[in-house]
């Protein structure tokens, strides 16, 4: 759950899961459609935006440090 306010969503091409990204420096994994945690993690700042690859094993979020990190998806 996000501390602060939610800045992009982006679900999953398989529509199980989505990610969320906020003002709190935090990029949240949920599966759908209970919501149920599946992965976070926290950056240095505000994450801005997010997208995921199209075979759903890649997120990649852009931060307000002008940085762009790639996590792969276990999921």
């Amino acid at each position: 759950m996000h501390d602060s306010c939610v800045l992009s969503l982006k679900f999953a091409h398989s529509g199980k899961w989505f990610v969320s990204t906020g003002k709190d420096n935090m990029l949240c994994a949920w599966r759908t459609p209970y919501g149920a945690s599946l992965l976070t993690a926290k950056e240095s700042s505000s994450v801005l935006s997010c997208d995921i690859s199209f075979d759903d094993k890649y997120i990649v979020t852009g931060s307000g440090e002008k940085k762009a990190t790639v996590y792969e998806v276990g999921y």
